[in-house]
């Protein structure tokens, strides 16, 4: 069967290039850049074509375009940026030469009025052009926008796009939730590198132990092609790391709070980056580091309640059941950093990055808990400690040779989590309904109730291999398009232990409950 598939594939493969081959004309080629006129900055996702044919392309991230096999003859280039003033060249294609073109636009004005263009508003226009030229549903977060906003993780960037909701904890983003789905059908990666889970039971990941000072974008795929994991149903967040510019430089920012609730002093934000250009801008290196910690603490209060009937006549009243009153100190600091490394290679380059994040929570936390259903009132004390790392290392090759283009990668990502967990609790076994407001309890028979420790230690690495290839074909003047195959290959390994001794019903005398080794 795979055997007949093949054949079709081929024969399809061979008439679409014989039919090419007949169509065929002396051709040449278009390149160039295109820049704001004012600042200089590189202008993505603007689209460049020829009037009248369809031949054309969209800017890359370094407002590079390349519109390859263009027979020979005048045209009229046109460049299109939302934001800008459209802009229109006389061109000439000559047989096998490549005609080289550097577009400044300018910024679309007002008459009458002075536009000032600020570095936030380029890097949405950017945005927003992506967006239109991408072969899919996608949103973009720019590095610009990042920086606008004070949002302390990745998951808090990703929440002010649209059709995407955020879940919280301690007040901070954590994971994202695409078109209603859940997170657990949502796939994260850096730089097309899928990262691993972190929760215990699904396969969704932790946003807030990720810096979104580090990153150079941020692109929310909310429908999947056939060159994307299968898997990631809800869609796809694809976080950018930066890359080293064409000259060297050198950042750092520090940012410092205060919480009034602790009347904690202690919140911070450090950030930092260089790069630079080696051999006449073929190699670029560049550094990123993240340090920060914030305070969570947090007082909640909940309630739940429930339907009963007065005896006699029947109505409806309703009856509290539980109080619960919790007092959260919470501390989470993040420690990160990046490094990517690439080398441009004729019509192409070779990319190595490493990207690492860890984020540290501790935790102490007073519960009061009273059960009026059972009669009890429960005092609890926890400590909640907990690590959770990723790492990711990408080796990747690209080159674009017009009539063939291909990408391969391997890559490596690790996740390591541990979460120390003890804790004790106290219990009232005379607690009455009529005591829930006033918190008064009369010949209180409080005793030791349960007593435990928990560990958690969690692990995953996956390994991925992958080659993509790409051949573009043309039939006359208005049909074309491109064949794109490839591959790719994913070792996965995941540990969870998770170990918990104790003692439970010990206000009993029992001491019964011991899931493990017990107390000594």
């Amino acid at each position: 069967m795979c055997r007949k598939r093949l054949n079709v594939l081929f024969l399809f493969g061979t008439l679409v290039f014989g039919f090419s081959s007949l169509f065929a004309a002396p051709e040449g080629r278009i390149e160039g850049h295109v820049y704001d006129s004012q600042s200089g900055e590189p202008l993505p996702g603007a689209s460049v074509f020829l009037q009248g044919t369809t031949y054309g392309a969209a800017t890359d991230i370094k407002g590079k375009f390349v519109i390859p096999q263009v027979p020979v003859g005048n045209y009229k280039l046109m460049v299109k940026y939302i934001g800008y003033l459209e802009k229109s060249i006389d061109v000439s294609v000559q047989e096998g030469k490549t005609l080289n073109q550097v577009i400044r636009m300018e910024f679309q004005m007002i008459e009458g009025e002075v536009v000032t263009v600020t570095a936030q508003a380029e890097g949405q226009l950017g945005a927003i052009n992506q967006q239109f030229t991408s072969n899919t549903i996608a949103n973009i977060v720019s590095q610009a926008r990042i920086k606008e906003m004070p949002d302390v993780n990745a998951a808090e960037s990703i929440g002010r796009l649209p059709g995407v909701a955020i879940q919280r904890s301690g007040g901070e983003a954590t994971k994202v939730s695409i078109r209603g789905l859940s997170p657990k059908y949502n796939t994260v990666t850096v730089n097309g590198v899928r990262v691993p889970s972190t929760g215990a039971d699904d396969r969704s990941v932790d946003l807030s132990l990720i810096s979104s000072n580090m990153l150079d974008g941020i692109e929310v795929k909310k429908a999947i092609t056939p060159d994307m994991d299968a898997d990631a149903i809800g869609g796809t967040v694809d976080l950018r790391l930066k890359e080293a510019p064409d000259r060297w430089a050198f950042n750092a920012t520090g940012q410092a709070g205060y919480n009034r609730l602790q009347d904690y002093y202690g919140n911070y934000n450090f950030t930092g980056g260089v790069s630079n250009r080696f051999m006449n801008s073929k190699l670029g290196v560049i550094a990123n580091f993240n340090v920060d910690e914030y305070d969570r603490s947090a007082d909640k209060f909940s309630g739940n309640y429930r339907q009963s009937s007065k005896i006699g006549t029947q109505e409806t009243v309703i009856i509290v059941s539980e109080v619960l009153l919790r007092e959260e100190t919470v501390t989470r600091g993040r420690v990160g950093g990046s490094a990517v490394l690439d080398y441009r290679i004729p019509d192409g380059k070779i990319t190595l990055n490493g990207f690492y994040n860890r984020l540290k929570s501790d935790g102490l936390y007073r519960i009061n808990n009273m059960n009026v259903n059972v009669g009890r009132h429960y005092y609890d004390l926890e400590r909640r400690d907990g690590t959770t790392s990723i790492f990711t290392g990408a080796f990747g090759v690209n080159q674009n040779f017009d009539w063939f283009r291909y990408d391969l990668g391997v890559a490596r990502t690790t996740r390591e989590g541990d979460i120390y967990k003890p804790g004790v609790d106290f219990v009232d076994e005379n607690t009455h309904p009529s005591q829930v407001q006033s918190l008064i309890k009369i010949d209180s028979l409080t005793a030791l109730h349960n007593i435990w420790v928990q560990e958690t230690e969690r692990e995953e690495n996956v390994t991925t291999a992958q080659l993509n290839l790409q051949a573009p074909f043309r039939l006359g003047s208005w049909i074309s398009g491109y064949l794109k195959t490839g591959g790719k290959l994913r070792w996965l390994s995941r540990s969870n232990d998770e170990f918990q001794r104790g003692r439970a019903g010990l206000q009993y005398g029992s001491g019964a409950g011991n899931l493990n080794d017990p107390f000594e």
